[in-house]
């Protein structure tokens, strides 16, 4: 038997032991999920995070940018119109 018919069948008896967390499914084996199912799009979006967190010169550009926008001088929309024309 496949793991993944495994899990359907659990995932099908075992509706008293699992819950919907947001838009994932998860069943549980005593304490710990057993598994845990969730839409394509998440599982992407999940994978392309990761991927993000896991690469530190990345990291470090996110964070010197987000450095930059805090110390970044703020101005009104009248302000920017003007600085918009003056070329």
């Amino acid at each position: 038997m496949t793991n993944l018919r495994v899990v359907t069948e659990q995932l099908a008896a075992s509706r008293s032991r699992s819950t919907m967390r947001k838009r994932c499914y998860a069943t549980r084996a005593d304490v710990r999920p057993a598994a845990v199912v969730l839409s394509a799009d998440d599982l992407e979006f999940l994978e392309e995070t990761l991927e993000v967190l896991g690469n530190n010169t990345l990291m470090a550009d996110i964070r010197e940018a987000l450095t930059n926008v805090e110390d970044a001088a703020v101005m009104t929309r009248a302000e920017a119109l003007r600085l918009i024309t003056k070329r």
